[in-house]
């Protein structure tokens, strides 16, 4: 039975992400300075669109296939910072990294996403201070309203 007012989302039970967690934690401050470095020399923060064309399984790794493509804004793609963080080549997830300049200033979001018996996961790490904009891990739901 589901409260009322709570979403199929948040009756989910969460899966045992504890090693994508740690794959993730293994890099994530070697993109974070890496960022912070990019940011002195252009106007914004880095964006990257998604690593993976779909989010793999979670025990299933992939090597990424998206990585060519880049924002129209920017000249460099997801190979920069890939290669320049020396990212594995496979991974069981995918990721993006979304920029920000809101109210509270300038950040960007590093958002990972794997999926778990055909159901997709995400969760975001904010690096400024909108801190609202990072989560733990969350059920996608299969209409976009629900999230």
């Amino acid at each position: 039975m589901m409260l009322m007012g709570a979403t199929a989302a948040q009756a989910q039970t969460t899966p045992d992400l504890s090693a994508i967690d740690a794959q993730v934690d293994a890099w994530l401050d070697d993109v974070m300075f890496w960022q912070l470095d990019y940011r002195q020399n252009h106007p914004a923060y880095y964006q990257m669109l998604w690593s993976h064309a779909t989010a793999p399984d979670h025990l299933t790794p992939a090597a990424p296939d998206y990585l060519g493509a880049g924002p129209d804004d920017q000249g460099e793609t997801g190979w920069n910072l890939w290669l320049d963080n020396n990212l594995p080549s496979t991974t069981t997830y995918r990721l993006k990294i979304d920029t920000y300049n809101g109210m509270s200033g300038e950040g960007f979001v590093v958002v990972v996403e794997t999926t778990v018996s055909g159901e997709n996961w995400q969760k975001a790490v904010n690096f400024g201070n909108e801190t609202y904009r990072g989560h733990p891990w969350q059920l996608i739901p299969d209409d976009p309203l629900e999230f």
